[in-house]
């Protein structure tokens, strides 16, 4: 088992992976959730302080997975033009470095929106379609560090916004167009100068929706994605205003079964 640890993909025996929600991925899953919620648990009971402190280093800790990963590739050999950080994934690391400097309000909005509405859907749906799983075995470094990346993408949106930091609302689902634009259009063109898959704009990513798209759209199957895209956006940002009603219904009916008992109160004092 331990002579796989340090191998990179084109390094291991064919079938050294595991299967799609076969018994390995699925545990992984839930022991990841285990993770994600315990950590979120410590994270809210820790004083302001602590949880301050935790914005500041937790994006550079990334940014040390991130650089250690790469001279790991260098040294067995095998760091190319694919392993830059230009998926979406990657670019959480900047995200979140960028909302942990930021001091205005109005950026902090911005990069918290980014976060939670299009990093950790992202991070989520990387992790329930792996494209890494059909190479790397269970306990290979290369797959640790890939479940434990994605693993911290969700985390940090999810402390964001479980302690109120992070606000999103529909209105805003203009900034992650944007955003997504702006990453795609330039990552899409290096794709095709390094004949790379970045963002999964060259080619689908086998076993995905994005694939099942490919099928039923042909040579048009990158409009296909950006609607997919879109609209699991949306139902994030809808996800987001269902709780936000429920909490404000939950309000108004405590605040005015607290006038009732107020009022009943006085009556009974006449």
């Amino acid at each position: 088992m331990g002579k796989y640890f340090w191998k990179q993909q084109f390094d291991l025996p064919k079938g050294a992976g595991y299967a799609p929600f076969g018994p390995e991925h699925v545990a992984t899953l839930l022991v990841i959730a285990v993770l994600i919620t315990s950590f979120t648990i410590l994270l809210i009971r820790a004083g302001r302080g602590r949880q301050e402190r935790f914005i500041r280093w937790f994006p550079w800790m990334m940014a040390g997975m991130e650089a250690f990963k790469d001279l790991y590739l260098v040294r067995v050999g095998r760091f190319s033009t694919g392993y830059l950080p230009l998926h979406l994934c990657s670019l959480g690391v900047f995200v979140f470095l960028f909302y942990s400097r930021s001091r205005s309000a109005c950026w902090r909005a911005f990069w918290s929106e980014i976060e939670v509405c299009l990093i950790l859907p992202g991070s989520a749906a990387a992790l329930l379609f792996p494209d890494w799983i059909q190479y790397y075995p269970v306990w290979n470094f290369m797959n640790l560090y890939s479940d434990t990346w994605h693993m911290n993408l969700i985390l940090f949106p999810i402390f964001l916004l479980c302690t109120g930091r992070a606000h999103p609302t529909i209105r805003h689902m203009p900034w992650c167009i944007m955003f997504l634009t702006a990453a795609a259009v330039p990552i899409g063109f290096f794709n095709e100068a390094a004949d790379t898959n970045y963002l999964f704009l060259h080619w689908p990513l086998a076993g995905s929706p994005i694939e099942a798209i490919y099928h039923q759209w042909g040579i048009w199957w990158r409009i296909g994605y950006a609607m997919l895209v879109i609209a699991v956006v949306a139902a994030v940002y809808a996800v987001v205003e269902f709780i936000r009603g429920v909490q404000r219904w939950k309000t108004a009916k405590r605040g005015r079964s607290s006038g009732s008992r107020l009022q009943n109160k006085k009556f009974i004092r006449r």
